[in-house]
């Protein structure tokens, strides 16, 4: 939910992981696990492995791709295509890599070495809030659906209040906060 809004704020990431850390986290679910739907049973490769980074941050194919896109400065890719990426039918490639470690907050260096994928290529500077918001992310893994909805609410406020600093291409359209 957050995606476009730690995209688009500027200087709202600190802010919003205050706002994060003051919430209580929910513990670690214990006793047996919810077995995982078929389609997020990724094989043992390296979009695989992203992928699976990316669920223990609760973030799903759709977020996926608007971080990649925002905070990864990556290609606009489709939810599906993200899911493609972790069943090996579609290439990770070294730019998707960088992208994805922008907001997994692991270097790409790091997740080259995890991956196996030569990063040859370097990718687009990242967003500046990158690393900031990737620890964020972390730190939301355990909030409620609630409490994210008030961290988006708040996230949307701010887009409202800083609308004078956005470009008018990126400024929300909605008659105001909710």
């Amino acid at each position: 939910m957050l995606a476009w809004d730690l995209t688009y704020l500027p200087r709202a990431v600190p802010e919003l992981r205050q706002l994060v850390g003051s919430l209580p986290q929910q513990p670690r679910p214990s006793g047996p696990q919810a077995a995982m739907p078929s389609y997020q049973q990724y094989p043992r490769n390296a979009g695989g492995l992203v992928l699976r980074l990316l669920h223990n941050r609760n973030i799903n194919w759709l977020g996926a791709a608007k971080y990649l896109f925002g905070l990864g400065r990556g290609p606009v890719l489709s939810a599906s295509t993200i899911g493609m990426i972790g069943g090996g039918t579609k290439p990770l490639t070294p730019e998707l890599l960088a992208g994805f470690a922008a907001y997994l907050d692991i270097t790409p260096r790091d997740l080259a070495a995890l991956t196996g994928i030569d990063p040859t290529t370097p990718g687009p500077p990242t967003h500046p809030d990158a690393a900031e918001a990737a620890a964020l992310l972390w730190r939301a893994r355990r909030l409620t659906a609630e409490q994210l909805r008030a961290v988006h609410d708040r996230a949307h406020a701010i887009r409202h209040e800083r609308a004078d600093e956005l470009a008018p291409a990126l400024q929300c359209n909605c008659p105001g906060p909710p």
